[in-house]
């Protein structure tokens, strides 16, 4: 399935300094997946980054064309998310 990239998803990628291929990672095989609504979803990756562990956040929208990464981030608050 394509993935795209939302201009919200492009800028935080860039601001964050993450890389996009790891976002295509969490989308292809997160260790988590929560539903927000019908098309919705927010899927969760335990990584380490800089040496600390964090919970990368990808909420995408999933049509059976394609999925839309609407936006990325990282949290050191992994048990509020997991």
């Amino acid at each position: 399935m394509d993935v795209i990239f939302s201009s919200h998803a492009r800028y935080q990628i860039n601001e964050r300094n993450i890389s996009s291929q790891v976002v295509l990672d969490v989308v292809a095989k997160p260790d988590k997946v929560k539903t927000q609504s019908n098309l919705r979803k927010q899927a969760l990756k335990k990584i380490t980054y800089h040496n600390k562990k964090y919970l990368l956040v990808v909420i995408y929208e999933e049509t059976k064309n394609y999925q839309k990464v609407i936006t990325v981030f990282l949290t050191s608050k992994i048990k509020k998310y997991f």
